[in-house]
């Protein structure tokens, strides 16, 4: 693998983890920030440092940073800017107050968070893909053409990177009626970008044989983009230079190629971390980004799942997920 960065917190996703974890100890230097008003370089930094000191004084038990991830993920927005607390995190006077909790968060995240796609033990969601196997290859086939027509039909927007034109954002092979599964787990009912909140999931308990790619960094992604590379500049260059501030060419995995050499691609929780939001080099002046893509999610590409049990209803109080 080629080595892109290092370090898990070098992700926004996971500097707004950091981020939900002392949110609720910051006071009114932090809130001047949220609010867009001016405030002290030096009461911002004091005010972030006893954050952070009360959060690492702190256990980090096992609803808490599950928690703050929940809360990153939901907040991800591939098609607009970064917001003020977003700018606030990437200031290399932060970061290095950021730093002792970002080093132990890596240092210690729950074990899942690395564990790889576990094909006999997966949910399918209501809403995320068909099980029907003999769908999968024109599902492909179709997103493929869609994906090239929507890149044609972009050619008429504007050159100015900065006009307000907003299109497809994503790198998943979306929309299609593909499935994709998660752990079968509660865990990862939480973990969806732009959740749209809602309070009950009917989950299908699935199985499947094959070769699962996983994508546990930065690497792994840009690795899998220059193997079966899909350039989409024109659909995607407005949303994602607002989103990352990077204009230049644009591509993303073909679907269609990469499903001959794997039958699903699984995002670990890590690898969600480092890579999702970034513009990677891909080479010749070419990026990609991760977008789109739910951490712990398996995107199946050649109709290998199977029904392994009956469906189970799941009830959302506040935070916690039950059999409903």
């Amino acid at each position: 693998m080629t080595p892109v960065t290092d370090g898990v917190e070098d992700g926004p996703r996971t500097r707004r983890m950091l981020w939900g974890l002392v949110e609720e100890r910051t006071g009114p230097a932090c809130w001047a920030v949220r609010t867009g008003r001016p405030v002290g370089e030096q009461a911002l930094l004091d005010e972030l440092g006893t954050a952070v000191d009360a959060v690492l004084r702190a256990p980090l038990d096992g609803r808490v940073l599950p928690a703050a991830l929940a809360h990153a993920v939901d907040l991800a927005r591939y098609w607009q800017e970064p917001d003020e607390i977003d700018h606030l995190l990437t200031r290399p006077a932060v970061r290095r107050v950021m730093a002792p909790l970002a080093a132990r968060v890596a240092v210690s995240p729950p074990r899942w968070w690395s564990e790889p796609c576990e094909p006999a033990g997966q949910w399918l969601v209501d809403g995320d893909g068909d099980v029907a196997p003999e769908a999968a290859a024109g599902e492909l086939d179709r997103w493929r053409r869609d994906t090239l027509d929507d890149e044609e039909r972009a050619a008429t927007r504007p050159s100015d990177v900065r006009a307000p034109f907003s299109g497809h954002w994503w790198s998943t092979p979306a929309p299609s009626t593909l499935p994709s599964t998660i752990r079968a787990d509660p865990a990862g009912l939480s973990l969806v970008e732009d959740s749209p909140g809602r309070s009950t999931e009917t989950c299908r308990p699935v199985s499947a044989q094959g070769r699962v790619l996983e994508i546990t960094g930065a690497a792994d992604w840009v690795d899998l983009v220059r193997a079966h590379p899909l350039e989409v500049t024109r659909s995607r260059r407005h949303d994602w230079w607002r989103a990352t501030g990077v204009d230049g060419r644009w591509s993303i995995p073909d679907w269609a190629a990469v499903a001959r050499d794997h039958d699903a691609v699984h995002l670990t929780v890590r690898g969600y971390l480092q890579a999702a939001g970034v513009a990677l080099p891909v080479g010749d002046g070419t990026h990609t980004v991760l977008a789109g893509w739910d951490p712990d999610r398996t995107w199946w590409l050649t109709g290998r799942l199977r029904a392994a049990g009956e469906p189970q209803r799941w009830v959302r109080t506040g935070e916690v997920w039950a059999r409903g």
